[in-house]
């Protein structure tokens, strides 16, 4: 490291300006990779948060049931359940979809507090 400093700084104070544009040089190649770095964590972090969802053909609200596990496409034409499940991996949504396969407006939806 300090090699890469010497080829740097060991210009004379007469040559300003051709050190300062190594340093302005330098700073860019530094603050550059920490740019990319911090990019890059970040989409791990977002797709480390992404919410994977399972389906199932029947649920029971007050027992708390699901029964049926399936692929999305399977259900198709029938009411179905998509369930998303928090870090302790017990429920935390339960949605109902429709014959229609409609997702944006569904018929009903359950939101679980565990503690």
């Amino acid at each position: 490291m300090d090699r890469f400093f010497i080829i740097f700084f060991n210009d004379s104070f007469d040559e300003l300006g051709f050190s300062l544009i190594k340093i302005i040089f330098l700073l860019y190649i530094i603050l550059g990779s920490t740019k990319i770095d911090a990019s890059e964590n970040f989409k791990e972090k977002l797709y480390k948060n992404e919410i994977n969802y399972s389906y199932f053909k029947y649920w029971n609200p007050y027992k708390r049931i699901l029964d049926f596990k399936g692929e999305k496409v399977s259900f198709y034409g029938n009411i179905y359940y998509k369930v998303s499940y928090n870090k302790d991996k017990r429920i935390r949504t339960v949605t109902t979809i429709d014959e229609e396969n409609n997702e944006e407006k569904p018929i009903t939806s359950y939101g679980l507090n565990q503690d």
